[in-house]
């Protein structure tokens, strides 16, 4: 019985750790559509590189 217990508690990890995995990189792959400051669509010109990423604008203000 505790071993079922244990086996049953693993899986149920495992299977939580991937779905995590899979949504974060779901999140990671949709492209940048809005200012993050004011919420207004992007201009491609404006965008500061940060941590690895670029992050774009829709001003420079």
């Amino acid at each position: 019985m505790r071993k079922s217990i244990l086996i049953l508690s693993l899986v149920t990890m495992f299977i939580g750790a991937a779905a995590f995995i899979v949504a974060a990189d779901t999140a990671a792959a949709k492209p940048q559509t809005t200012c993050p400051v004011t919420g207004n669509p992007i201009d491609k010109a404006v965008h500061i590189d940060f941590q690895g990423q670029r992050i774009y604008f829709c001003c420079t203000q």
